[in-house]
């Protein structure tokens, strides 16, 4: 389901979210569920934006 989503996302948040992503693998090694659900919220957002314009 994630791979679908990603699929249909502009290549500007595939940068966004390469970046989160290993921060979500490090909240979860440390054992921050807070920190690592807020970050899931905020995939969650940019996955599910609509895409802007290109300018």
């Amino acid at each position: 389901m994630f791979v679908q989503a990603l699929a249909g996302v502009n290549m500007d948040y595939r940068r966004v979210l390469s970046l989160l992503i290993p921060r979500l693998a490090a909240l979860e090694e440390r054992g921050d569920t807070a920190g690592a659900v807020r970050l899931i919220q905020e995939i969650q957002a940019i996955i599910n934006a609509p895409e802007r314009p290109e300018h």
